[in-house]
């Protein structure tokens, strides 16, 4: 590895690299440009890193087409931040956000982490979709922060029919519809005008009321849901986080924050 990228690095994770650890990573770098102008930002990162995370990158940098021969490529419609998140995942082996200690800095994070998942969803990278729900999720819960129906309007615009985060927004509307919860902001009108845009939030509402009336069950909080039905993993198969959701992050609120702050939307 170059002095200029292992400076790079230690400039972004406070750490060197070993050689071993430099012979472990390669020594193949690729440059990624993300953004339009003039929001642009270059990424220069081992190709090993990416390409073992992400089919999309690993067919994209072996072709025989630009990106194959230059090593370079372009993503003009993705967000530089939310590229940048990624990369520190990848080298990191997690999300690095600041502690969420107050119910605010949680929805920043949020918004964030939603950008996280379409990237992540669009590039097939699995695991960083798992992450970044779990993480979404856990501020869900530990905020009592109720996602609102624009996330869930940008959600059927950025993601397919199988998407976790479809899955888990679906839910949502869903409890909101029969919920006594925030129904001053979710109103009648609020509630038909997602289902007129989004047939398919409309078949999934109908399918998850009718699961529930043929279980006899009440139809619960999206929170509250095994956190194996928002994983990649098939329903059949051992679940990879088994041993890391024993010790799940859980994000401690101030204690003196105040109870109206608890009830927070996103």
């Amino acid at each position: 590895m170059s002095d200029n990228t292992n400076q790079s690095f230690r400039d972004r994770f406070g750490i060197s690299l070993s050689r071993g650890v430099s012979r472990f990573l390669g020594s193949e770098m690729v440059t990624i440009t993300v953004g339009t102008d003039p929001l642009t930002r270059s990424f220069t990162v081992h190709k090993s890193m990416i390409t073992k995370r992400s089919t999309v990158f690993e067919r994209m940098f072996s072709s025989s087409f630009k990106e194959g021969l230059t090593q370079t490529a372009t993503l003009p419609d993705d967000i530089p931040q939310t590229f940048d998140v990624f990369i520190d995942w990848v080298y990191a082996g997690k999300l690095l956000f600041p502690e969420a200690v107050i119910p605010k800095t949680a929805m920043a994070i949020m918004c964030e982490l939603e950008d996280v998942i379409y990237f992540a969803e669009k590039y097939c990278v699995g695991t960083l979709v798992d992450a970044a729900l779990e993480y979404f999720i856990d501020l869900a819960r530990t905020h009592h922060i109720q996602p609102m129906y624009h996330v869930i309007d940008r959600a059927y615009n950025n993601t397919m029919p199988k998407s976790k985060f479809r899955l888990y927004l679906a839910r949502t509307y869903t409890y909101q519809s029969v919920s006594n919860e925030n129904s001053e902001l979710w109103t009648t009108e609020i509630l038909h005008g997602l289902v007129r845009d989004h047939f398919d939030l409309f078949q999934d509402y109908l399918g998850m009321v009718k699961a529930s009336n043929d279980l006899g069950d009440f139809i619960q909080s999206p929170n509250e849901a095994p956190r194996c039905d928002y994983h990649q993993h098939g329903k059949d198969e051992m679940c990879p986080y088994r041993r890391e959701s024993r010790k799940r992050r859980r994000v401690k609120p101030e204690e003196d924050e105040d109870e109206e702050a608890k009830n927070e939307n996103l």
